[in-house]
């Protein structure tokens, strides 16, 4: 996520974990423990998961930094919609 406003942690996350990384065209994107964060344009609102496991690269990323590659089963939601690249 690129924005000129400094990235916030929302309940249950951790701000120690937030960070924010340079880039190479020269701008900064917010970071969540070791994962960039981006967030997928399919998703409406906080919960959202519509992403996960696109291309079988983008996962959420959970409070604690780490990657959930499990799928949500149909219908449920998962606490927050940033994702990371990993793989």
């Amino acid at each position: 996520m690129i924005s000129p406003a400094p990235a916030t942690t929302g309940t249950g996350a951790s701000p120690d974990l937030r960070s924010q990384t340079d880039r190479a065209e020269g701008t900064r994107q917010a970071t969540y423990g070791d994962w960039p964060l981006h967030y997928y344009v399919g998703d409406l609102g906080p919960g959202d998961v519509d992403g996960q496991g696109v291309d079988n690269v983008w996962f959420v990323i959970d409070a604690d930094g780490k990657l959930i590659k499990t799928t949500p089963q149909y219908g449920s939601r998962r606490s927050g919609s940033w994702f990371g690249r990993g793989g």
